[in-house]
């Protein structure tokens, strides 16, 4: 993986205010710590050995598992901005992957529910009748949104099809 631009200037410089804003950049980009960006810009400026540039962690108390969700995630991520402590990253990627195992179980879920939905249910016929087309639409029970599209073609045939003949009135 490569370390930004922005972050080798910023440790170039030894701008403390600018290496932590590329943190808050990098945790935007991957908030769940899946790619390794933030441990590898970490270590990278970690070795610059900038003094100043992780602080003492200000004591703030912080939430328990339970009181976990993404506001608390966005409030962890910019106090990174004010007090970048060891204390305080290891909290904010407790959290991200907290609440990434949380999302993903929701999903599991989610997907589960509508596999086992549409197993179980047969999707309704229509109850159209009249011309052959018409008639074929009512026996196919697949995707609606074809059903949709079929009949707004047929719509526009016959709209056009009335224009046409009132323009030939006149």
């Amino acid at each position: 993986m490569a370390i930004s631009e922005y972050l080798r200037n910023a440790v170039d410089n030894k701008d403390i205010a600018k290496i932590h804003s590329a943190f808050y950049s990098i945790i935007l980009s991957d908030p769940f710590f899946e790619f390794g960006r933030f441990d590898e810009a970490l270590m990278y400026v970690k070795n610059a050995d900038i003094e100043g540039f992780i602080d003492v962690h200000d004591g703030e108390e912080l939430e328990p598992q339970e009181e976990w969700n993404e506001e608390y995630f966005d409030y962890l991520i910019s106090k990174l901005q004010d007090n970048f402590s060891e204390v305080r990253i290891d909290q904010v990627k407790k959290v991200a992957r907290g609440l990434n195992s949380a999302i993903k179980m929701k999903k599991e879920v989610k997907t589960r529910t509508v596999n086992e939905n549409k197993s179980q249910k047969e999707i309704p016929s229509h109850n159209l009748s009249g011309s052959p087309g018409m008639k074929s639409i009512s026996k196919r029970k697949s995707n609606i949104a074809e059903d949709v599209i079929y009949l707004c073609a047929i719509g526009i045939i016959i709209v056009a099809f009335i224009i046409h003949k009132l323009l030939r009135k006149r």
